[in-house]
């Protein structure tokens, strides 16, 4: 009987599978590194202009803030992101734990309930609490390295869970003043609803998150 020899078949290597890429991570170290160039309290340097609400809605009022600040930026953190590279699409959620937005002069005009006159300038303070950022989008063009990623289509949700405003003397010498604090306070979820919509049917943020992107 003859055997018959059999060549060992050639060392095979083993394959170590690649880290997966941790695309919350990822995003939050993108937002560190930007949020690391941001002034906190971060100054506008022009006047902020608000239309809250619409003519016959429970709010329509004309708002201005001159010399506002907005702190509590560089707490933002990315807590989700996901889809992209799986698929085109992508969504993160940036959280705000608490965002103070300071002027020492508003100047606010309108009505409330669709019948009350409101009115009222000087100091003001919003505070935000737990407010999460949504933002659903498109990738359109990517590169691993050198990275860069564009968006073709992007879209915000706005979900807060509280604020709290304080607009000093509005409607001087009554009790109103009190009373519409209290009760924009209450509406905070229903005017980031608002905001939202108005954000969504303009093309700024869509080109102002490219701008932010590397490209």
């Amino acid at each position: 009987m003859v055997g018959v020899l059999q060549a060992a078949p050639p060392h095979q290597p083993r394959l170590h599978p690649q880290p997966r890429v941790n695309l919350t991570n990822t995003v939050n170290d993108a937002l560190k590194d930007f949020l690391s160039t941001v002034e906190d309290p971060f100054p506008f340097k022009h006047r902020l202009t608000l239309v809250v609400g619409e003519p016959g809605g429970t709010f329509d009022l004309l708002l201005t803030m001159d010399n506002t600040t907005l702190a509590g930026i560089q707490d933002l953190r990315v807590t989700n992101a996901e889809g992209f590279p799986v698929s085109k699409d992508i969504t993160v959620t940036i959280n705000a734990p608490i965002l103070t937005l300071q002027t020492p002069a508003y100047f606010i005009n309108g009505s409330m309930v669709n019948h009350l006159e409101i009115e009222g300038e000087g100091p003001a303070t919003l505070i935000l609490e737990n407010l999460d950022l949504i933002l659903t989008g498109v990738v359109s063009d990517f590169t691993p390295s050198p990275l860069t990623m564009q968006l073709s289509e992007v879209a915000l949700d706005l979900e807060l869970w509280q604020w709290t405003v304080t607009f000093e003397n509005m409607m001087p010498g009554t009790d109103l003043g009190t009373v519409f604090n209290e009760f924009f306070s209450m509406c905070g979820p229903e005017l980031m609803d608002m905001w939202e919509i108005k954000i969504n049917n303009e093309d700024k943020l869509l080109n102002f998150i490219n701008g932010l992107l590397p490209q």
